[in-house]
Order: structure tokens, then C-alpha cells, then sequence
């Protein structure tokens, strides 16, 4: 059985690991030091955040890790970083069990979306994104690493005021779907 909860400090090997394992899976040239200082930025509460583990038994199988954001446009809203499943846990649903749980978070701390970004060329990350009720963002953004390369914004709306998602996105907020 498949549990999601939120990471421990001696969770900070296999979540480094995965991270690692994500970053090389996008073409991102890992750098160790900034992976163990975000991981311990959250850990240790030095940064509002959420970083969750997906779990089966003693063995780690994906891991979520993501920022709240203040925004004067948008209210309280919780960026992703990092969201990654072991490729041989995946379509088992590990990845659905732990965006779930990330989105459950984000409504109890009162945000009232969840930012991520997707490369447009994985069509895979975007057919997941938009079965868990993301859509595409207005606008894209442009990032920098070892090359430029253009990142799909996804938004989900998980606000309690029917105001902010009138009339802009007709979504069947997924903490009410099983």
C-alpha cells in the first residue's frame, strides 16, 4: 500500500537521490549542494514549503517538493519545484496518490492555486498534470540552465472563493473527486 507523508530528516538521502534522479531525467545538470540546501530549507522550516514522500514499506518511491509563494495578483500560491516518481512506480498510482496529498496541503494552508511547470515536450507530464485537473496557465516563462528552453506553466485553482475560479476555469476541484 502506498502512503504519502511529509519527509523526515532521515528521509534526506533518498530525497536528494530522487531529485537528482529528476533533474538528470530533464536534461539538468544536477548540482548536490543546492538540492541539499532546498531539501533542508524545508525540512528545518526555513522556508515555507511543503516536501512530501511517497512510500511503500521502508522504500522512498517519489517525492514532491514545493514553495508558498505570496502573489498580490494571485493570493497565497504553492509553486512546485520538484515532483518525481521512481519510472519503475509509475501508471501504479504513486504520482496521483502524492499530487493528491500536495493539493489537500495546499487547501489546508489556504492557497489558492498550485503553480508547476512542465517541459513542452513531455507529453507524458502534461497528460498527468491535466488528468489531476491542471490547466495551462496563461503566458509561458523562459528559464536558464546549462541551455534556454521554454517551460509550460500549469495552475491549478484550489481556493475556497468561487471568485476566483468564476468564469476562468470550470474545474471540478479534484479534493472533491474519488
Amino acid at each position: 500500500m502506498i502512503l504519502i507523508r511529509r519527509a523526515t530528516a532521515a528521509d534526506s538521502a533518498e530525497i536528494e537521490r530522487l531529485i537528482t534522479a529528476y533533474h538528470v531525467s530533464e536534461r539538468v545538470v544536477p548540482k548536490p549542494e543546492k538540492i541539499t540546501w532546498a531539501v533542508r530549507q524545508i525540512l528545518h522550516n526555513a522556508s515555507a514549503g511543503i516536501l512530501l514522500v511517497a512510500h511503500e514499506r521502508n522504500m522512498i518511491l517519489g517525492v514532491a517538493l514545493g514553495v508558498f509563494q505570496p502573489s498580490a495578483e494571485l493570493g497565497l500560491t504553492l509553486v512546485v519545484h520538484d515532483f518525481f516518481v521512481e519510472p519503475t512506480f509509475r501508471r501504479k498510482g504513486v504520482g496521483r496518490a502524492l499530487a493528491k496529498r500536495l493539493l489537500e496541503e495546499a487547501r489546508a494552508m489556504n492557497a489558492e492555486h498550485v503553480d508547476l511547470e512542465v517541459l513542452p515536450t513531455s507529453a507524458e507530464a502534461r497528460a498527468f498534470w491535466e488528468s489531476m485537473r491542471f490547466r495551462q496557465a496563461d503566458g509561458s516563462c523562459t528559464a536558464e540552465n546549462s541551455e534556454t528552453y521554454t517551460l509550460l506553466r500549469m495552475r491549478s485553482f484550489v481556493g475556497q472563493d468561487p471568485r476566483i475560479t468564476a468564469g476562468v476555469h470550470d474545474l471540478d476541484p479534484l479534493w472533491k473527486r474519488d
